[in-house]
């Protein structure tokens, strides 16, 4: 399926308006749009909660020096068996502003994510 019929189909299951490809083109070219695809596909880590994870592990063996492979997977299974400690704290990484949009639970959800021990 090229493009503009995949907008065709998003404008008729959106607002229930059927238009032919041509028309589409019409329309967006009026609105200056223009089918296109991305070169690759879009990534925004600063979105993604586990990037905070990810720079919270970071900043925690920032300071430590590894001289094999066995002490890094050392400090590394240590801090996420104390963050899995700190239910709160995980809770966090879902709470922040740019991140609520994957962290929305309900209570009933947010009450086992707090009970759920995980081994690493």
């Amino acid at each position: 399926m090229d493009p503009g019929s995949k907008v065709c189909v998003l404008a008729e299951r959106l607002f229930g308006v059927s238009f032919t490809e041509q028309g589409m083109g019409k329309l967006l070219r009026r609105m200056d749009f223009s089918f296109q695809r991305p070169d690759k596909r879009a990534y925004a880590p600063h979105l993604n909660p586990d990037e905070l994870v990810n720079a919270d592990l970071k900043r925690t063996l920032a300071d430590q020096v590894f001289t094999d492979r066995t002490q890094l997977e050392r400090s590394v299974r240590a801090f996420f068996h104390r963050i899995q400690k700190l239910p709160d704290h995980v809770l966090g990484y879902f709470q922040a502003p740019h991140t609520k949009y994957a962290g929305s639970i309900n209570s009933l959800d947010q009450e086992r994510l707090l009970s759920v021990r995980r081994c690493v």
